[in-house]
This record gives structure tokens, sequence and C-alpha cells, in this order.
């Protein structure tokens, strides 16, 4: 019977245990949910799966829309912004078999291959 930390309380806990004896969390070896990695450096689940490359392109759009209004250094940089844009939604499209994660507990940015994160359970 394998011993892990609980996700609430970090005390130790059975794997199999439905609940945790210390705080009582339901399943407490599980993560949360599959976006839930344990952070690389301080090891908490509390972290969030950011975004890809598509709202950086919607920005890039409006940006170079807003652009097109200023006489000669906008007219330059508006099709700067909207080849961006192309550019932005078409590395979004890619799949590229990583997740980019934000732990909350340390404020660090990290990457984890899709493998790494449990399949959700139905």
């Amino acid at each position: 019977m394998p011993i892990k930390p609980c996700r609430e309380c970090k005390k130790d806990v059975s794997t199999e245990a439905a609940a945790c004896p210390h705080c009582g969390a339901s399943t407490p070896a599980q993560l949360k949910s599959p976006d839930s990695v344990p952070c690389t450096k301080c090891g908490s689940t509390d972290t969030t799966r950011l975004q890809g490359l598509g709202p950086m392109g919607l920005l890039s759009l409006i940006t170079g829309s807003c652009m097109l209004w200023i006489p000669i250094i906008g007219w330059v940089l508006a099709p700067v912004f909207f080849l961006l844009t192309v550019l932005f939604w078409v590395l979004a499209l890619i799949p590229t078999g990583r997740i980019f994660l934000y732990c909350k507990t340390c404020k660090q940015l990290f990457i984890v291959r899709k493998s790494a994160v449990p399949a959700k359970k139905e």
C-alpha cells in the first residue's frame, strides 16, 4: 500500500484511502483535476493551465486595428501586428505535446508534457 501526501493538508495518506484521516479530503492522494499538476519548484498542486497563443493573436489583431488610425508610424506597424496575428493563430493550431502551467503558490511558470498530466476520471 503506497503512501503519498494528501493534496489538501500534505500529510501522508494511503493511495487507496477514500478520505484523508487528518483533514477529511475525498480521494486525498489524487490530483484535483488534470490541470492541477504539481509545481516543479515547490510541489504545490495549486496550479492553473495557461491559455495558448490564440488570445495573443486576438490581442495582436486589436492592436493592429488601432494602429491604422495613427499616421505614418501606425501605417507601418499595423501590417506587422496583422502578420503577428496570423503567426500566433497558426502556432496555436500546431500540437506541441506541452502544457504551460502557472503555480499560484510560488508564482513560477513551468512546462510539462501532456503525457505527464493524469487523465480525467469519469
